[in-house]
């Protein structure tokens, strides 16, 4: 809608359709048992099923068919749209049984993803740097092949850590670049403070991996 009434470019649809998918399963790595994860489950799950995300067989990637998005994004936002206007308790339930479920494909998919890092996590004070950052990754072809998802985080997390916090974090020089990177357990301190279903999601990752 806001491309048809030009307050965003047409041409710029592909990179959104990219980033959305790349987002998509960014959070399904977390898992479709809380709430983010079985919302994008079930739009994943409705796409496939429209043709407007296609996955090869022989090498088990997943494509976007943008000549089918639009029309399947519009059908979905309809049927969620009627289904909460209408309050159908029995059509909302059908729904969550026929496209809440992970399907094994891309379980296995995703399984194999577990050594790429989920969040890039830059924090500055600087609103300069924050809109570089932003408009350099979010959408970008970057995000598109990695399907990292970036986070601007305020100087002030870092308060919430241990004092100690840089004796062990790893540290290195990209010339005038400095990138200082907290240890993962330092890094969860925060995370278990606000203690959301997406900060235990994470966190379980995390040790599934090792990283805990």
């Amino acid at each position: 809608m806001l491309v048809d009434h030009g307050v965003l470019p047409k041409g710029s649809l592909p990179g959104y359709y990219a980033s959305y998918l790349a987002g998509n399963f960014r959070t399904l790595r977390f898992g479709a048992a809380e709430a983010h994860g079985q919302a994008e489950m079930m739009e994943f799950n409705y796409f496939v099923e429209r043709g407007a995300i296609t996955r090869d067989a022989r090498t088990g990637r997943y494509a976007i068919d943008f000549a089918k998005m639009p029309g399947a994004v519009a059908s979905l936002a309809r049927e969620l749209l009627e289904i909460e206007a209408t309050g159908n308790r029995a059509r909302a339930e059908a729904w969550f049984n026929k496209y809440g479920t992970m399907p094994a494909d891309l379980k296995a998919a995703l399984d194999k993803t577990t050594s790429v890092p989920v969040d890039v996590d830059p924090i500055t004070e600087s609103e300069e740097v924050a809109r570089l950052c932003y408009a350099a990754l979010i959408g970008s072809e970057f995000e598109q092949r990695h399907g990292w998802h970036v986070n601007l985080m305020p100087e002030s997390v870092l308060k919430e850590f241990p004092s100690d916090w840089k004796s062990r974090a790893d540290t290195k020089e990209y010339g005038r670049l400095k990138v200082v990177v907290p240890s993962a357990a330092d890094l969860f301190i925060p995370k278990r403070k606000r203690n959301e279903p997406r900060d235990r999601a994470q966190e379980t990752w995390a040790r599934t991996v090792g990283l805990l």
